[in-house]
C-alpha cells in the first residue's frame, strides 16, 4: 500500500527528471513486490496519454516506460522459464461467461473491503446538491431560468481532485481485469483481500476528496461521514447484502460469493476493529506456535520429531532434527544418500516425537498410517500425549478468514478440521 501510495505522488508530482526516476524506481518496487503491482502503472501510463490535465507528465512518460519495461519484463520471461510457478498461481478463463464471473467476484472482493461503495454515493449526493445549486443560482440572477444554460455555475470537483479520482478508478478497473484473467473466481473468494489491498489507499483518498467537496467546510458534516465510513460497513458491499446470510449469487451456471458475517450486528459495525486493536496487546498463537511450545518444553535436545506441516518454523523454534524428510522418490534422495545423511532424515528411525496436522493429512506424500505402520514394524510403541485445536494457517490477515485472540472469527468458517495431535513413541 505504502508504494501504491508512493506511484501516485511521483506520479502526479512529475515534472522533471528526478521526478521521473522516483516514478520508474516505485513502479519497479511494487512490480517486484507482486507482478500485479504493474496494474496501477499502466492506469496511470493510459491516463495520461488520453487525458489532458495529464499532458506535463505525458512528456515523461515516454521515457519512464521503456526504464520500468527493461526492469520488469525480463523477470517474467525468466520466471515462467526457471519454474511452473506462475503456471500454477494462475489459470486462465475457459469461456466469456467464466470471465464475466471472474470479474464480478474481483468486484466483490474489491468493495468487500474498501469504502468505493459509499465513495459513489456520496459522489451522487454530491452531483444531486450541484445540480440544485445551479438551479437556484440561475433562479436567483434571471426571471428565466428554464432556458439558461448552467455551464457558469462552479463546477463541483476542480481538476485536481478529477484527476486523483480518474486515476483511482482506472487503477481499480485495471486490478479487476488483471485478477479476472489470471484467478478463478474460488481463489478471487479464499484470497482476494490479497489483490484488493493496493486499492484501499487509492480508495480512501477518492473517499476523503468527495467527503470534504460535500461537506463544504462543515465539521459536523464531515465529522459524520467520517464516522459512518470509519465506524460502520455502509461504505462497503457488506450491509447491501446482508439479507443473504450464505452470500451466494447465481446467475444461470456462475455464481459468486459475497462475505456475510454470521452475526447481524457484524454485517453493519466495523466491529472488527477494535478487536484488531485489542489483539495488539494479546498473544495469538495458532497451532505451530503451541506445537513449538510443547515440543520447547517436553523435549530434549536432540530429539527427533516427524511433522508433515510447518517444517521450517517447527526447526526455526525448537531446533530438534525432523525425520523423513527425504523420501525415496524425491529427486534429491539419491544425491543425499550419496551424502551420507542421517538415517532418520530417510525414514522413522529412533523418531522420538510426531506433530501431525489434521488439515495436511497428505502434504508431504505420506499419511499418518503408513509412518504408524512403519514405527511399529519397526518396534516403537505410539503414546499420544496432547490434542491441539487445527488453526490450518497460522493465522490469516483477511478480515473474512482472521482468527481473534479468543478464538472467534467474524465471518462463517467455511472449513473445519478434526483436531491435530502430538504422539510421544518409545523405543526397545
Amino acid at each position: 500500500m505504502l508504494l501504491v501510495c508512493w506511484l501516485f505522488w511521483s506520479f502526479f508530482k512529475m515534472k522533471s527528471a528526478r521526478d521521473c526516476v522516483l516514478f520508474v524506481l516505485a513502479a519497479v518496487l511494487l512490480f517486484h513486490t507482486h507482478p500485479y503491482g504493474i496494474a496501477p502503472v499502466v492506469a496511470l501510463a493510459g491516463l495520461s496519454l488520453i487525458y489532458r490535465p495529464f499532458s506535463a507528465q505525458r512528456r515523461w512518460i515516454r521515457f519512464a516506460a521503456p526504464a520500468i519495461a527493461l526492469l520488469t519484463l525480463p523477470w517474467l520471461a525468466l520466471s515462467s522459464l526457471a519454474s511452473s510457478g506462475s503456471a500454477l498461481n494462475t489459470t486462465a478463463a475457459q469461456s466469456p461467461g467464466e470471465f464475466v464471473e471472474r470479474c464480478a467476484q474481483a468486484f466483490i472482493e474489491c468493495t468487500s473491503v474498501t469504502p468505493l461503495i459509499g465513495s459513489v454515493i456520496v459522489l451522487l449526493i454530491g452531483a444531486l446538491l450541484l445540480r440544485l445549486q445551479k438551479k437556484n443560482m440561475v433562479r436567483e440572477e434571471i426571471p428565466n431560468a428554464a432556458t439558461t444554460p448552467l455551464q457558469n455555475a462552479p463546477a463541483f470537483l476542480e481538476t485536481n481532485e478529477m484527476s486523483i479520482l480518474l486515476s483511482v478508478l482506472a487503477t481499480a478497473v485495471l486490478y479487476a481485469l488483471v485478477t479476472a484473467v489470471t484467478q478463478s473466481s474460488d481463489s478471487l473468494w479464499l484470497a482476494g483481500m490479497r489483490y484488493a489491498s493496493a486499492v484501499l489507499p487509492l480508495a480512501a483518498m477518492a473517499a476523503a476528496i468527495l467527503i470534504v467537496k460535500v461537506s463544504r467546510g462543515n465539521p459536523l458534516i464531515s465529522l459524520s461521514f467520517l464516522l459512518v465510513f470509519g465506524l460502520t460497513k455502509f461504505a462497503q458491499l457488506t450491509p447491501w447484502v446482508a439479507g443473504n446470510p450464505s452470500g451466494l449469487i447465481h446467475f444461470g451456471k456462475y455464481s459468486v460469493g459475497a462475505h456475510v458475517p454470521a452475526k447481524i450486528v457484524d454485517r453493519f459495525l466495523g466491529t472488527g476493529l477494535p478487536r484488531y486493536v485489542r489483539d495488539l496487546w494479546r498473544e495469538n498463537p495458532g497451532t505451530v506456535a503451541k506445537s513449538c511450545k510443547f515440543l520447547r518444553e517436553n523435549a530434549k535436545p536432540g530429539d527427533v520429531v516427524i511433522v508433515n506441516y510447518g517444517m521450517e518454523p517447527t526447526y526455526v523454534y525448537t531446533r530438534l532434527p525432523q525425520a523423513m524428510g527425504i523420501l525415496p522418490e524425491y529427486p534429491v534422495y539419491k544425491r543425499a544418500r550419496e551424502l551420507a545423511l542421517p538415517e532418520y532424515v530417510f525414514g522413522v528411525d529412533h523418531a522420538r516425537w510426531i506433530v501431525w496436522r489434521s488439515a495436511w493429512e497428505t502434504g508431504p506424500g505420506y499419511a499418518i498410517n503408513d509412518v504408524l505402520r512403519e514405527i511399529s514394524e519397526r518396534g516403537g510403541k505410539i503414546t499420544s500425549v496432547k490434542e491441539l485445536e487445527e488453526t490450518v494457517w497460522e493465522n490469516r490477515e483477511d478480515i473474512h478468514f482472521h482468527r481473534f485472540s479468543d478464538g472467534t472469527y467474524l465471518f462463517p468458517r467455511t472449513q473445519t478440521f478434526p483436531t491435530s495431535r502430538i504422539a510421544r513413541v518409545d523405543w526397545p
